[in-house]
Order: structure tokens, then sequence, then C-alpha cells
């Protein structure tokens, strides 16, 4: 697949009133669209709007599992399609703290002919163990590699040489971070990656109660049973003291070995628009794939234009 890189993504502000305007850096757009892209931008899929024949003997299903994570488990469910399979397989990562859990998103895939596997970092929404930023990374290692296991796919009924892993926002962070280790993934698509060592530059400037402010604003009240053992003014300020170590251009070498999809949004933060890593990546001789989305970062009113990006470009990898 050919780079098709966004325009220029200039002036953006990560918390209104609060932070001054930032250069995300010039990118160079190539010319012609490749086949994924020109396809991503076409017509829905009919899995978008359309429910699949039903298979009275290989119905569609949903089993509640537990996936091991370095002594703790975490909750998860497989959502899989009707049909015999065995099936390919998304590993869906969600955001901070995960309010927008991208159902419809799995739902449209799992009518495509997908099984989707979902999961709780340690220590969120009823997962065992303490949350962090480093814990989320170890845990989506964790998520695919247990996917993979013979013992595992054959349970499920996947194809474990088959396994997208998608992430949003810092989901989008944990799967960039956690490729190069593990199993080989099919592909990787990455909407609205979120990049901590961006947000740090940005909030280092603002004063103690300025940061606890926006972090509220961002992410909520975590601690009501959203998030295990932090606050969002205690993650504000570990992304003040070491941001750089989660910066998402380090991810770029290990991006660069298989099929990869960036969806950003046009209307979203600067932490999010992926500017420094796709520059990473083109520096690397990378060879990916990218889409603007005019949205915002939750993509909260182009919900079937992400689902049909999505969609039409994983039928690129899945041939």
């Amino acid at each position: 697949m050919s780079v098709r890189l966004p325009k220029p993504i200039h002036g953006w502000r990560e918390f209104a009133g609060e932070v001054g305007v930032i250069v995300l850096g010039v990118l160079i757009a190539l010319n012609a669209p490749s086949p994924a892209i020109a396809q991503a931008q076409a017509q829905p899929p009919v899995a978008i709007a359309t429910d699949p024949p039903t298979d009275a003997v290989h119905p569609a299903s949903t089993l509640a599992v537990e996936i091991p994570s370095h002594g703790s488990i975490m909750n998860g469910m497989v959502y899989r399609p009707s049909g015999a399979g065995p099936f390919p397989l998304v590993v869906l990562m969600h955001g901070l703290p995960g309010n927008e859990q991208n159902m419809d998103l799995a739902q449209a895939l799992r009518r495509a002919g997908w099984a989707v596997m979902t999961f709780h970092y340690r220590g969120s929404w009823g997962s065992e163990g303490q949350f962090s930023l480093d814990n989320v990374i170890e845990d989506a290692k964790a998520a695919v590699a247990y996917s993979a296991t013979p013992a595992t796919a054959k349970a499920w009924n996947v194809d474990s040489s088959r396994i997208v892993a998608i992430g949003h926002s810092m989901g989008g962070m944990a799967g960039a971070l956690s490729d190069g280790s593990g199993p080989k993934r099919l592909a990787t698509i990455l909407i609205a990656p979120w990049d901590p060592s961006t947000l740090a530059t940005l909030i280092r400037p603002l004063t103690l109660a300025q940061r606890n402010a926006q972090a509220m604003d961002r992410w909520g009240d975590v601690t009501h049973g959203r998030l295990t053992g932090i606050s969002s003014p205690e993650i504000a300020a570990q992304i003040v003291d070491h941001g750089e170590r989660w910066r998402l251009a380090e991810a770029a070498h290990a991006l660069a070995r298989d099929p990869l999809l960036i969806v950003t949004a046009k209307r979203d933060l600067p932490s999010s628009q992926a500017g420094p890593l796709m520059a990473a990546l083109k520096a690397d001789g990378a060879k990916f794939d990218s889409v603007e989305v005019d949205s915002n970062h939750s993509f909260d009113d182009r919900r079937i234009e992400l689902e049909t990006v999505v969609l039409n470009w994983l039928v690129q990898v899945r041939r």
C-alpha cells in the first residue's frame, strides 16, 4: 500500500483558552490515493446497515472471556459472526478511560465476518489490578498474545494467523507501542492515536490548578468505577513528569512491518493528530495509509464514515 499523508496541520489548541497554538509540522502529501484509500472513501459496505443471513447451524454468538495479564484477569468479550469459522480476529482497544467503547464498530465488524475481542485493561471497568499507562501497553501485548495461543484460538474459533489490532485514542497508543513483540499481526489500525509526549509539552506550562482542571474536563472523574488506584489529575502529573516515555514515534519501525491504517479527525486535539508518528514512519521508509475524517476525537458525528473507512480498508488485508 502506498502512503497518502493528510494535508499539513497547523495551529490547533489542546485545551480551549488554556494552551497556546502549536505547529505539528508539515507533512508532504503524495499524489494519487492508494487502492485501499480509494475503497475506504467509497460507499458504506453492506455490513454497516444490513444483518447477514441467519445460519441455524453456526449462529452468531457472544462469549464472556477472561484475559490474563501479569497476574491479573482482564474482563473481555468476544463477538463471533455466524458461519463455520475459523474467523479472522480484531482485538479492539479502547481509550482513556474507556467511556467510548466503539461497540458500533465492533458489531459492524462482526456483521462483516470478523470476530471481535474487546477487553478492559488492568484496573479499568472492573478488571483486576492497578491501572497505569505503562500497564496499558503491557495489557495490549498480553491480549494479542493470549488471543493467538492455540487453545484460545480453538475455543474462540478464530484464526490465530489473522489478527488485527485496532486501537482508538489511548488504545491507539497501546496498539502502536505494543507492536513489534508477540505474534505477528495481519494489520494494525490506529484511530485518533493519542500521543502523551505531545500532551506533556502542551500542559507543562500550565499551573497545577490549571492542569488538574483540564484533566477533569478531559477525562472526568475516573475514580467512580472506571479506573482503579488513580485519578485524572494523577494521570496528568504522570504525563508531565515523563510523557516522553510514551512517544508514538518510537513505534514507527515496528509498525512498518505490516499493513497500517491511521485514521485522524480533522477537529481533534493536537495530541491525537498523529503528525509526529506519520513523519517518523515516512522517515523510516514505511508504507502506510491514512485517512482524515471531518469530525472530533470520538467521531461523534461521523460514526458511519469511520466504520466505512475501517471495514473497506480491511477488505484489502483480509484477502
